[in-house]
C-alpha cells in the first residue's frame, strides 16, 4: 500500500472495510492496516469489520497444529513491528533450534537460533490457536467490530450508477447481509468467496499427504524436544516432523509424496474405527482424537482487474488444508487461515 495516496485522500480513509476471517491472515491484515494509517496520518481511519465463522475464539481451543515464526523470512519482523512480539513470546513452544536426523534419530546437522538485531529471539514455534488469541486480544484492543458465528455464503459487488462507485454485499448463512467498501477474503485455502468472485481460482492437489497426531501428556518432555525441533529424513523421501505442543505434549507428522488418489484412500482409513485399535496398540500414548490426514493444496496467483479493486484476498496461496480429523464431533475447517 505504500504508493496509495496519503492522508484524507488515501483510499481506506474513512472507509467501511470487511474482512471475511478472523484467522491469521485476517487478524494479521487487519492489524496491519490500523498500524499503516496511523503512520502515515491516514485520517479518518477504517471502520474495519471481521466476520469469523467459529462461535466464539474458543471453539477450537486445544484442536490444531504448530508453526515456526522465523526472522530470516521476516515474519518475527512483522510481529514485533505490530507490537504484540513481547505477548507471543509468553506462550512459545521450549525448543528454538532445529535438528536434522536419520531415521534412527542419529545428527545429521542442526540449526542454532540465530537472533537479528533488535530481536528477542530469531525463530518462535508457538501453536496456531495461541498465536491467533495473542493476535485476537490485540486487535479486540483497537476498538473495531468483531462478530463470531458469522459463515459467508456469498460476495457480490454491486454498483451505485449516480455516485461510480462500486460496493460489496456480503450475504450470510443466517440470512443477515453486511455491504462495505472493500472486502478482504481471508477465510482460507477453500474459501466460497473466492470462489464467487475468482471462479478460475481453484485449489489443486500438490502431491504431499501426511498423517499427523498428538501423544497424550509427558511428564517430563524429552530433552531432546525442549533444547531443539526435531526433523527425521529417510532416503525415499519420507520425513517426520516433532516438537513439543503446549509444552507438555509431542506433536508429529509424517509427510510423502502420493498421488490424490491414495489421499483419498488414506482418509477413508482414518475414518475406520479400527484404526483407532491399531494405532493405540503401536503408540501407547497416542491420543486418538489427534489422529489426522492432511494433503497439500495450492492456489495458483491469480489476478484482480482493476475495475474491481473493491475487494482482495489475503492467505489463499500454499495453504494445507485438513481433510478430516479422527473421531472429531465438529467442523473441521482447513488452514492455515
Amino acid at each position: 500500500m505504500a504508493d496509495l495516496n496519503m492522508h484524507s485522500g488515501h483510499l481506506v480513509a474513512g472507509k467501511n472495510i470487511a474482512i471475511a476471517g478472523a484467522g491469521l491472515g485476517g487478524l494479521a491484515f487487519a492489524l496491519a492496516l490500523l498500524q499503516f494509517c496511523k503512520e502515515r496520518q491516514v485520517h479518518p481511519l477504517p471502520h474495519i469489520h471481521v466476520f469469523e465463522r467459529d462461535s466464539s475464539p474458543d471453539a477450537r481451543a486445544g484442536f490444531g497444529y504448530s508453526l515456526g515464526v522465523r526472522s530470516d523470512s521476516g515474519g518475527l519482523q512483522v510481529l514485533h513491528r505490530l507490537g504484540v512480539l513481547d505477548d507471543l513470546l509468553q506462550h512459545q513452544e521450549p525448543a528454538r533450534a532445529i535438528t536434522f536426523a536419520a531415521p534412527s534419530f542419529r545428527t545429521l546437522f542442526s540449526v542454532p537460533d540465530s537472533i537479528p538485531p533488535g530481536l528477542p529471539v530469531g525463530r518462535v514455534r508457538i501453536t496456531r490457536s495461541n498465536l491467533q488469541r495473542t493476535l485476537l486480544q490485540h486487535f479486540q484492543r483497537t476498538g473495531q467490530q468483531l462478530s463470531f458465528g458469522k459463515v459467508c455464503t456469498d460476495a457480490k459487488l454491486l454498483s451505485h450508477t449516480a455516485s461510480e462507485q462500486k460496493h460489496v454485499k456480503l450475504a450470510f448463512q443466517d440470512g443477515e447481509q453486511h455491504t462495505c467498501d472493500i472486502l478482504v477474503v481471508a477465510d482460507g485455502v477453500n474459501s466460497k468467496i473466492r470462489s464467487g468472485l475468482v471462479p478460475d481460482a481453484k485449489p489443486y492437489y500438490a502431491g504431499i499427504v501426511s498423517v499427523a497426531g498428538r501423544t497424550g501428556r509427558l511428564d517430563p518432555l524429552p530433552q531432546e524436544l525442549l533444547q531443539s525441533q526435531v526433523m527425521l529424513l529417510a532416503p525415499n523421501g519420507v520425513t517426520m516432523f516433532l516438537s513439543s505442543y503446549e509444552k507438555h505434549t509431542v506433536s508429529w507428522h509424517i509427510s510423502w509424496h502420493a498421488p490424490q488418489s491414495l489421499a483419498a484412500e488414506l482418509n477413508a482409513k482414518l475414518q475406520d474405527p479400527t484404526t483407532a485399535q491399531m494405532c493405540n496398540s503401536l503408540f501407547s500414548t497416542l491420543e486418538a482424537e489427534t489422529l489426522a490426514s492432511i494433503t497439500a493444496s495450492s492456489c495458483q496467483t491469480f489476478h484482480i482487474h482493476e475495475s474491481s479493486r473493491r475487494y482482495f484476498h489475503v492467505g489463499n496461496v500454499c495453504s494445507v488444508k485438513l481433510r478430516k480429523s479422527f473421531f472429531q464431533s465438529c467442523q473441521v475447517h482447513c488452514f492455515p487461515r
